[in-house]
């Protein structure tokens, strides 16, 4: 059986005196011993460089069925992340088995102030207000058949209503307390 030409490589012979991967770093990069920066790390199928690259996919890839909802309403990833998986795995540390990355504030970007690692029930609480909103205001909207605002939370996967106001500002206070009362 022939072997790679490379000395310190035991692979069986591919293509020009190569193994395959050897051959495919020549391709790629005209250097047989090219070592990627995703090789350097050893974290390429790790948790937390699959939520580097996701990122960079929502916001950069036009293509990405999220990128909507991320670059296209205008979310980046702050240049320190961008082309580093170090540098946010520095800054972000261990991702736990069911958590996620998120942002804190929803409408800014992807940076070290503004991530961290929440799990589902965390994140579904952070989410932005939908579009069919008509208040503007989380778990607030208007009820037509009873002409005042209706106020609800979501516990445990389930709504539950708070009730229903005469004023925005009555049904959102509602809401505030409901999330202090059942989130804390």
């Amino acid at each position: 059986m022939k072997k790679c030409k490379l000395s310190d490589c035991d692979n069986k012979h591919h293509a020009k005196g190569y193994c395959k991967n050897h051959y495919n770093n020549f391709l790629r990069h005209d250097n047989p011993l090219h070592i990627s920066k995703q090789e350097n790390h050893g974290m390429y199928k790790s948790l937390e460089y699959s939520s580097w690259f996701n990122m960079k996919q929502r916001c950069f890839n036009k293509n990405n069925v999220r990128y909507k909802d991320y670059g296209g309403r205008g979310i980046t990833v702050c240049d320190r992340w961008k082309n580093s998986f170090e540098n946010f795995y520095n800054d972000m540390g261990e991702r736990k088995e069911g958590f996620s990355l998120d942002r804190i504030d929803n409408n800014k970007g992807y940076y070290k102030e503004n991530c961290r690692w929440s799990d589902n029930i965390e994140q579904g609480r952070n989410r932005r207000v939908q579009a069919n909103n008509n208040s503007g205001v989380k778990g607030v909207s208007y009820f037509t058949k009873t002409s005042k605002w209706r106020a609800c939370i979501k516990i445990n996967g389930k709504n539950k209503h708070l009730g229903y106001y005469e004023t925005i500002k009555e049904a959102e206070e509602a809401r505030k307390q409901a999330e202090l009362k059942y989130w804390n």
